[in-house]
């Protein structure tokens, strides 16, 4: 008995850590969203009122609290979530473009912009907290609005305009931009598929999808 009670509260305490850990992670996702698109649409902001010459201060904050984001995100997801192996290698990537950004200034205001993408990951993450539930209709609003405009609109626009850097200035930097550029958007093309069939499934009362 003292050994199938001790078992018991084995499984138990490890449902309670599981448990912490996934709210602690909702969390930390919620606030590093909030502050990765806020910085992002102030640096966008600042860029556009210098003429779009990149607001440098601007750049650095968000380069550094992204490269916090996507690396303790990409280290929960490879301990906790290895099931999730398309997000940890969006962030692996993700980190390697911070990296060339940080190294090609011409490429900066592409980083800039395309952390504007942050902003339907924030409305995504709020979705799953349990206290939000009442406004779960407004933030499904918000969170398809955003990933229309900023995944499904801009993403391809920063292809364009990575195609647009190669073709005036042939450079081996231009090409790796334009391959980051492609990944990111290939990535958002399978994201927008799985969310159609998420609400596909939603619909018809099938298994839902576990990112969206």
């Amino acid at each position: 008995m003292c050994r199938g009670s001790q078992k018991i509260d084995k499984a138990a305490c490890d449902d309670v850590f599981a448990k912490m850990l996934r709210i602690t992670h909702t969390i930390f996702q919620c606030c590093s969203m909030f502050v990765i698109s806020s910085v992002a649409v102030s640096a966008v902001i600042a860029t556009a009122l210098a003429g779009w010459r990149v607001n440098e201060p601007a750049f650095y904050v968000l380069w550094g609290i992204s490269a916090a984001y996507f690396f303790g995100d990409f280290v929960y997801l490879v301990v906790a979530e290895p099931a999730h192996l398309l997000v940890a290698c969006h962030h692996l990537v993700a980190l390697s473009a911070l990296g060339f950004m940080l190294a090609f200034s011409q490429f900066r205001l592409f980083m800039i912009l395309i952390g504007l993408h942050e902003i339907s990951t924030f409305f995504m993450f709020l979705k799953r907290v349990e206290e939000l539930r009442a406004w779960k209709a407004e933030l499904e609003v918000a969170f398809i609005a955003c990933w229309i405009v900023f995944r499904g609109m801009l993403s391809p626009l920063l292809v364009a305009g990575a195609v647009v850097v190669l073709v005036e200035n042939v450079s081996a930097a231009a090409g790796v931009h334009l391959a980051f550029q492609t990944f990111f958007f290939l990535c958002n093309v399978y994201w927008t598929v799985e969310l159609i069939k998420s609400r596909w499934r939603r619909r018809n009362g099938l298994a839902q999808s576990q990112v969206f």
